[in-house]
């Protein structure tokens, strides 16, 4: 034997934490000798004597997952109790089966309930939420008045019950109610749908359905105006002739002119029109 050979020790039987060395394999990693070992678990695994030695390696891995597997059982996490380990996995994690204060049952990851990310099934947030919400019971908007508040959120905006004036019930969030942007459940827009036959001299149905509401529009109605003080002014104009309507209170009221106007006038020639807002309106509403 040269003296450049190295006498590679007999490790048959030996121990390192929980593996055992079996048998020496025909094969080499990065010029190192390579065993078959056998863990206390079962499981045979290849090993190099540097490794083994050294104590870089005592077990086929079951050890280093079984240091990572915390037992939850009947651990409380807000309102959220461990029931039992499942063995399926969110990322990296095993989920459990937990009970929420509440009574349902829902799935939590080990690192959700020890980092505190889950603490209920969601009651939490939504008795949350209920709290936050500003209560608008009863209040009118427009037509609408609000009933009661829903489950929903649009934009994180409670959505509410509403009852109309008309009857209908529909739902509205409390943005949208704040802001004026829906004071019905959608009745006021059609009472301004003009009627079959409609014309104003050059003007034929299909042009008025197709106008625009002007961008300085402060009611997103045509003809209805938002005063200064808060009030809604109606108008008309007919042949380049503009007719004050009125000044009201609510918006519905100033539609109601207007859309009154409009059936005033149809199939009316010019001078026709003019006297059936001013005997309906007065002769002092011209502009």
């Amino acid at each position: 034997m040269s003296g450049k050979e190295s006498v590679i020790p007999d490790l048959t039987g030996q121990r390192s934490g929980r593996l055992t060395m079996i048998s020496r394999l025909n094969e080499k990693k990065r010029g190192d000798e390579v065993w078959l070992a056998r863990c206390d678990c079962g499981k045979d695994v290849k090993v190099t004597v540097y490794n083994f030695l050294h104590g870089r390696v005592k077990s086929c891995g079951c050890a280093r997952k079984g240091k990572n597997l915390k037992d939850l059982r009947n651990m409380r996490f807000g309102e959220l109790t461990a029931l039992e380990r499942l063995p399926e996995k969110k990322g990296s994690s095993y989920l459990w089966l937990c009970k929420c204060s509440c009574g349902n049952i829902v799935k939590a990851s080990t690192a959700e309930l020890l980092g505190e990310h889950k603490k209920s099934c969601g009651c939490l947030r939504t008795e949350h939420c209920k709290q936050m919400a500003k209560d608008i019971t009863g209040q009118r908007f427009g037509q609408l008045t609000a009933l009661n508040p829903t489950e929903k959120r649009i934009g994180g905006s409670v959505v509410w019950n509403c009852k109309c004036d008309c009857g209908k019930l529909c739902e509205a969030s409390y943005n949208e109610l704040k802001a004026g942007n829906q004071r019905s459940c959608g009745c006021l827009r059609n009472m301004l749908q003009p009627p079959p036959a409609f014309q104003w001299g050059s003007m034929t149905e299909e042009t008025y359905r197709q106008r625009r509401v002007r961008s300085d529009n402060t009611s997103g109605y045509t003809g209805v105006q938002k005063t200064r003080n808060g009030n809604w002014h109606a108008f008309i104009t007919v042949n380049k002739q503009t007719y004050h309507l009125g000044t009201y209170s609510e918006i519905q009221q100033a539609l109601l002119a207007r859309r009154k106007a409009e059936e005033l006038v149809l199939n009316q020639t010019g001078e026709q029109s003019a006297e059936a807002l001013d005997k309906v309106f007065g002769q002092p509403n011209k502009h």
